[in-house]
């Protein structure tokens, strides 16, 4: 295991040395003196690196959607949207509850099991499942 441990250290530090050097003769290229071509192409590469570390981030920034899908599973019940494509940040007004005989529906959970209140601000693709609680009829026999 030290041996392992030895070889590791040996080569990072090779590493770390190779990149020292490599450092300090691209620095040691934009003295006077040196060559004007290598020291040009030098500065272009710096500065074209420069300009992706500024652009990168703005381009990821710039290219968040702006539009989410807001899915409404109802099961065997009737009456709710199934589908609705909205803008991010938009708020959705609760949809007329949705019917199914024999059961009472109870609102709108997300994926997670989490109830949903409105008016839900859309932040991402987003899917609402219908809870549902099953109605018992209760029937009383008076002529027992």
């Amino acid at each position: 295991m030290n041996d392992f441990l030895n070889k590791a250290k040996s080569g990072i530090k090779n590493a770390a040395d190779k990149t020292k050097k490599a450092a300090k003769d691209f620095a040691g290229s934009f003295k006077k003196g040196g060559d004007k071509k290598e020291r040009r192409r030098k500065i272009i590469i710096v500065l074209i690196f420069a300009l992706l570390i500024a652009i990168v981030p703005t381009t990821i920034f710039l290219s968040s959607p702006s539009k989410a899908t807001v899915a409404f599973e109802i099961g065997a019940g009737i009456g709710a949207p199934t589908l609705s494509t909205v803008k991010v940040g938009s708020e959705l007004k609760e949809p007329t509850a949705p019917t199914k005989s024999g059961y009472d529906f109870d609102g709108w959970y997300t994926d997670a099991g989490e109830a949903v209140s409105f008016p839900y601000t859309v932040k991402k693709d987003t899917t609402m499942h219908a809870k549902w609680t099953k109605l018992f009829t209760v029937v009383f026999d008076l002529n027992f």
